[in-house]
């Protein structure tokens, strides 16, 4: 840079504070890169013991699956009505299922979720598909398949699959 020029125009390199790792280390009193192996042990135990209160939210969700998808079967005037139920009650059961640890339920809980909402398929074909998942959601519970499940749950993802696409009218 030629001595003439100001050093106004020389480039300047800006370091601003990390606020992240301020946050994160409580302003320096946490050591260890923010890391505070009793807070991670007791942030882990308590939410442990919040998975019981997941469950039974995932319960009585689970239930209303079951009792609302009996009603679109059955009552046919209301169905449109009981579609809409079911598919907000299947995105609530992919959201508790996830943090439970149901990973299958989250996923079931959101293709159904997604089916009914954006689906191009008939009352009737909804109907059928939500029964499926349904079921699948009530035997994922039942029999605690937690994580991916294993090679039933690929079997169950499969014909939640096959479900699906059998129903859509513009596959």
């Amino acid at each position: 840079m030629p001595a003439d020029q100001d050093d106004d125009f020389r480039p300047k390199v800006i370091r601003p504070p990390n606020r992240a790792k301020d946050k994160v280390t409580l302003g320096g009193k946490i050591k260890s890169g923010g890391m505070d192996p009793k807070l991670l042990r007791r942030a882990e135990n308590n939410a442990g013991a919040m998975r019981g209160e997941f469950v039974k939210v995932v319960d009585i969700d689970i239930d209303g699956l079951e009792t609302t998808c009996r009603e679109a079967e059955t009552d046919t005037a209301n169905r449109a009505k009981r579609l809409e139920d079911l598919q907000r009650l299947a995105h609530a059961v992919n959201e508790i299922g996830a943090n439970a640890g149901y990973d299958l339920l989250s996923k079931f809980g959101y293709s159904l979720s997604t089916f009914l909402r954006l689906a191009d398929a008939t009352d009737e074909a909804r109907v059928n598909v939500a029964r499926v998942h349904v079921d699948a959601i009530r035997l994922v519970y039942t029999q605690q398949i937690t994580g991916d499940g294993g090679e039933i749950g690929k079997q169950l993802t499969k014909g939640l699959r096959d479900a699906v696409s059998k129903f859509l009218l513009n596959p």
